[in-house]
């Protein structure tokens, strides 16, 4: 099972944000495990850069570098849910419920 949604939300999310390839007035830090074609708002359409995989290391690390000059910022996690069996899953003790749905 393939959770798309979990793409559409960083395109949703930047294209909220109005973010554009060659813009060098923010800093972007896009930790994915999974290749992001986007289009921004002028029609220029190519993978985004991606500064590593999103694990607990390199969140930790990017967040460091992030706030090194007192600079702050959002942090989106949209990570990919695994489970055992459909309906149900189990972290830490803790039981999600959730639906599976078609795009």
């Amino acid at each position: 099972m393939q959770l798309d949604s979990v793409k559409k939300d960083l395109k949703r999310l930047l294209d909220h944000l109005k973010y554009r390839h060659g813009d060098t007035t923010r800093t972007w830090y896009i930790l994915s495990d999974f290749e992001c074609i986007y289009e921004d708002d002028t029609g220029r359409k190519q993978p985004l850069t991606r500064c590593g995989l999103p694990n607990r290391e390199t969140i930790l690390k990017t967040v460091e570098d992030a706030t090194k000059n007192g600079g702050s910022g959002l942090i989106h996690y949209g990570g990919h849910c695994h489970y055992k069996a459909p309906g149900t899953s189990k972290t830490g003790g803790t039981l999600s419920i959730y639906t599976e749905t078609e795009d």
